[in-house]
Formats: C-alpha cells, sequence, structure tokens
C-alpha cells in the first residue's frame, strides 16, 4: 500500500509548552542532563548531543533538546516505517516533515505536535492558537492540500503539485521539508536519528525524558 509517513520538526514543543519560559533558556548542561534519563546515561546523552550539535552548529540549546526529544519520540519510528515500507517491504513509500515555525508564543513553539493536522484540512482558522492564522500558515496548508488530493487521486505526488518528490528505495531515505518554500532534502538527519536510535532506552516515556 503506497503511503506518505511524516513527522515534524519539534513536535514535542507542545507537551512541554507548560515549561517553555524556563526550558528556553537552558545551557548544555542541563539538556544534557535531560536526555541522560532517556537515553541510559550522561555518555550516551553527550554523544548523541554533540552528533545533533555538530549538525546544527547555530542551534540553541533548547532548540536541539527539542529536535532530540521529537526525535526520540516520533522521527526515530518515522525513519522505521519508511525504511520498512519503502526498502524492505515491497511497497512504496514518501516521507515528509514540515519545518515551518508558528509564531505563537513568541516562536519558541516552532513545529509543534499537531500543527500539521489544521494544515492538511485546511482548518487554519480553527487552530490558530497553534498555528497563528497567518499567511505563512494559508500557504503552507494549500501546498499539503494539494499534495494529499494529488495521492489520493493519482498515487503520483510529483503529477498535480509541481513538486519533485521522489519516494523511499534502497538508495535513500529523500524527504520533502513542508514550509513556504518546499524542497527536497537528500537523507534528511539520517545519521542523526541513527545515532540516537542505538541509545534509545525501551519503556522510558516522553514525561520522564522531560525530567518530570
Amino acid at each position: 500500500m503506497p503511503a506518505i509517513v511524516g513527522d515534524l520538526d519539534t513536535e514535542v514543543t507542545l507537551f512541554l509548552s507548560p515549561h517553555l519560559p524556563e526550558l528556553a533558556t537552558i545551557d548544555e548542561a542541563s539538556v544534557v542532563r535531560i536526555l541522560s534519563v532517556r537515553l541510559g546515561g550522561e555518555e550516551a546523552a553527550r554523544g548523541v548531543l554533540s552528533t545533533y550539535r555538530g549538525a546544527r552548529p547555530e542551534a540553541t540549546p533548547y532548540e536541539l533538546l527539542a529536535r532530540i526529544m521529537s526525535a526520540a519520540a516520533f522521527g526515530v519510528e518515522t525513519q522505521r516505517a519508511a525504511r520498512t515500507l519503502g526498502h524492505s517491504g515491497g511497497g512504496r513509500a514518501w516521507t515528509d516533515r514540515i519545518t515551518w515555525r508558528t509564531p505563537v508564543d513568541g516562536g519558541d513553539l516552532m513545529s509543534p505536535h499537531e500543527l500539521d493536522v489544521a494544515l492538511t484540512f485546511g482548518n487554519v482558522d480553527v487552530v490558530v492558537g497553534v498555528n497563528g492564522g497567518g499567511s505563512g500558515a494559508r500557504e503552507l496548508a494549500r501546498t499539503i492540500k494539494s499534495l494529499w488530493v494529488s495521492f489520493a487521486r493519482t498515487g503520483d505526488l510529483s503529477a498535480e503539485s509541481g513538486i519533485a518528490w521522489p519516494e523511499c528505495d534502497a538508495g535513500g531515505q529523500p524527504v520533502l521539508v513542508l514550509d513556504p518554500a518546499p524542497r527536497v532534502r537528500d537523507d534528511l538527519d539520517v545519521a542523526e536519528l541513527d545515532t540516537l536510535a542505538k541509545f534509545l532506552q525501551p519503556g522510558v516515556g516522553l514525561l520522564s525524558l522531560a525530567g518530570e
């Protein structure tokens, strides 16, 4: 069965929103402490943080924490599902990631979980508390709807949207980066996700990762 498998850049910020004032100013030592709970110790946490820091040297400690936590909760499984469907499952799979950042909460929510729902179904005005209701959200909603309709109607994600979006195969996992200027990135964050997957500890939930 052909499938679109996607996630968002910083999904966990929705769940962390009650703690945003303090998290937005944390340092890397605090990031290591928080990640140690989920990754089985300080050494693993430092290694994962170093990998993510190397890929995004300009990111704040808070953004790196949000990215790593989001990858732990969603991104690793998104990657695994796409690989299973598109590489070894005999099916076809396309992957995407919403990186557009909502202006809500001064931008600290970045790309939270559930941001995609209203964008996909065109209900931007219903959830302005998440997407801000501005022109950026509306433009992205038009793009996403076009892709999904094209996929449902023809099975071809490129035909009606005009966006060349390759499917996953044994040669790689191209990801459609969804913001107002959509573009395809080859193997987006694959090294980071593979590194993180090695250290994830089973049975430790999202709130434990947040240090609660």
